[in-house]
């Protein structure tokens, strides 16, 4: 029997590395990270129409992107490749997958957005499985971390999202006690950072070099204590001395003289977060960070969000 047409909608969150290790790089060129993500309340919109051929000599699933025009809609985008592998692994035939992306997620700004678009689509697809509306057998808990590694490190976390600690390359997810939504800012610069570029970079970068202190975070963690998250945590990406640094350096200043009782990079940049502990400190440095001089940042209002049931 061929299936309906059927359409699920979904939230990708965006995550924050609260803290980010490198530990080494891999044979494989890959690097081993220990990292605790978190995931916030910005979002990209998802929705996803699945319909059958209306030609019965065709038999592969058919995928198609809509969307933003800033964002590429090709094989190369992760929501298109989550959608073809899925179909691959669990052998969905005979159907039209149109994927449509509402971009929020600033791209190429740490924040994970193509990880947690591809994770959506995992996500989306294993659930109509699970319902019997696709022609296909769900995968199971370990096939999809198993895929979500397939197309990027952070996808694996960004499937259920939460607080947690990543190693691995991201994909050995362990789950911590989750944080309170506490609000946060986004500030954005103009600019981008290559993310290969900044592991290069790190790579050939004089050792020893600051780190987080880990365990005492995990510690923090636990206790929910911010100000002691903020003293343990660290971003190796900040140790680099790119044409960047000055900017880095200014930014982070004006976002701590906003009484924030957290400041850090996010993945290798060039995004900072700014934890408080209050909407209204958060609000109230929000005005006074738009109504500076210097008008280099884009600032986004937003707040940690728990794990997905």
């Amino acid at each position: 029997m061929s299936p309906s047409p059927v359409t699920i909608r979904d939230q990708a969150y965006a995550k924050i590395n609260l803290s980010l290790d490198v530990i080494e790089r891999r044979k494989d060129g890959y690097h081993n990270i220990d990292s605790v993500m978190q995931t916030i309340s910005l979002a990209d919109g998802i929705t996803i129409e699945v319909m059958p051929f209306s030609c019965s000599a065709r038999k592969s699933a058919q995928i198609k992107l809509s969307g933003d025009s800033n964002v590429p809609l090709d094989d190369t985008n992760t929501a298109a490749r989550a959608a073809k592998l899925w179909c691959e692994k669990t052998g969905a035939t005979g159907i039209d997958i149109v994927i449509e992306l509402k971009k929020r997620i600033p791209l190429g700004a740490g924040l994970g957005g193509g990880s947690t678009d591809a994770a959506s689509v995992l996500r989306s697809l294993n659930k109509l499985a699970l319902g019997n509306k696709l022609p296909a057998k769900a995968l199971t808990d370990y096939e999809l971390i198993e895929t979500a590694t397939q197309i990027g490190a952070d996808v694996p976390f960004c499937l259920r999202g939460g607080t947690a600690r990543c190693r691995g390359i991201g994909e050995v997810v362990e789950a911590l006690r989750e944080l309170p939504p506490w609000p946060i800012i986004l500030a954005l610069p103009e600019f981008q950072i290559s993310t290969a570029q900044a592991y290069a970079e790190l790579d050939a970068l004089a050792r020893p070099w600051k780190r987080p202190d880990t365990d005492s975070l995990l510690q923090a963690i636990e206790q929910q204590n911010l100000p002691d998250i903020s003293r343990s945590a660290h971003n190796v990406f900040s140790n680099l001395h790119n044409p960047h640094r000055q900017h880095f350096e200014t930014l982070k200043y004006h976002l701590l003289e906003t009484d924030a009782t957290m400041v850090q990079m996010t993945g290798s940049g060039p995004v900072f977060f700014a934890i408080y502990e209050s909407e209204e400190r958060r609000d109230q440095a929000l005005d006074t960070l738009k109504s500076a001089p210097q008008k280099k940042n884009k600032f986004i209002a937003t707040q940690l969000r728990r794990a997905l049931r």
